[in-house]
């Protein structure tokens, strides 16, 4: 009996024992690895982050000098106004009509604090046209390249037709009609319009409107159709059409009524190259009031210029 109860306890303690060896090796896979038997007295051991942590370098200590200094405030360099491609202080415009040319007149910006001095270099350059018989035909307009404002028009002997940006035309009925030839430029076509007395001349009144095609009137679209056949096809429902300005008496307003330009005739001394002849209104000066896109800019000299070509005062070329 005695040797029947030793043989069940030692079964029993092995059994244990296996028990007790098996939850020593699951604690084992569930707990994270421990590598403190495979380290030195002075190691700790947590592994190293190696994405995160390592030693600093040279690149590392000047970059910190670098950024904790206060003696220097680095900025983007910003290009001189002539060298710009769009200078926001040439808020004033001159016309050379016998070089069909148009300067970034001498003067200040009117709304900033600084006294920067615009230098008068040509912005733009005009190629009118005429027919055999005289009568203005079209009025292309172009943006001058650095290199060629810098020149002051003296290395300018042709039109690149490929950089116009507008087209201006006569209508039928004696409309201007503009165009735009570049990405920046409006889609669509813009329109001068004569309003009231005075015809084309300075005191006479002027409105610039812009059509762009609508989709919804549009007669081509087969979504339209049934439209088409029940109130027949009417041309105006094509265009959408928006007032840009008006202009009487010299002076610019948007659609909203707010002043955006003024211009004027001013005495100037021939083209800047001839004996000093004066020729009294060579120039029309126009002044932007408003600071606007370049975009903005371009549309509003070319209407100007365009007003300028229809009057007859600039040197025109035949057809």
């Amino acid at each position: 009996m005695a040797d029947t109860n030793a043989g069940w306890n030692l079964w029993n303690t092995d059994e244990d024992g296996a028990q007790e060896a098996e939850q020593e090796r699951e604690h084992e896979i569930d707990a994270p690895p421990n590598y403190s038997k495979h380290l030195r007295a002075d190691e700790s051991h947590v592994p190293p982050d190696i994405l995160h942590t390592r030693h600093p370098s040279l690149a590392d200590s000047v970059i910190s000098n670098t950024s904790t200094s206060t003696d220097m405030d680095v900025q983007t360099p910003a290009f001189p106004p002539a060298y710009a491609p769009f200078n926001p202080l040439a808020t004033t415009f001159a016309l050379d009509s016998a070089l069909n040319l148009i300067h970034a007149a001498a003067g200040t910006d009117p709304s900033s604090s600084t006294t920067a001095t615009i230098s008068p270099l040509p912005h733009y350059q005009l190629h009118p046209t005429t027919t055999q018989s005289g009568r203005p035909w079209s009025l292309k307009m172009r943006r001058l390249l650095p290199r060629e404002s810098r020149s002051r028009g003296h290395a300018i002997d042709r039109y690149d037709d490929d950089a116009t940006i507008y087209t201006v035309s006569s209508t039928v009925g004696g409309e201007l009609e503009l165009r735009g030839h570049r990405a920046n430029t409006l889609p669509g076509y813009v329109r001068i319009v004569r309003c009231g007395f005075g015809g084309w001349k300075r005191d006479g009144g002027l409105e610039v409107w812009w059509y762009v095609r609508d989709r919804a009137g549009d007669a081509l679209d087969e979504r339209n159709e049934a439209r088409m056949r029940s109130h027949g096809y009417r041309p105006e429902r094509e265009w959408k059409r928006e007032l840009l300005y008006r202009r009487k008496g010299g002076v610019w307003r948007d659609g909203g009524g707010v002043i955006v330009a003024t211009e004027d005739v001013v005495v100037v001394t021939g083209n800047g190259r001839k004996n000093g002849v004066v020729k009294k209104g060579a120039w029309t000066k126009l002044r932007v009031e408003r600071e606007v896109q370049r975009s903005r800019r371009d549309l509003l000299v070319t209407c100007w210029a365009a007003l300028a070509w229809r009057s007859g005062h600039l040197g025109e070329r035949s057809r």
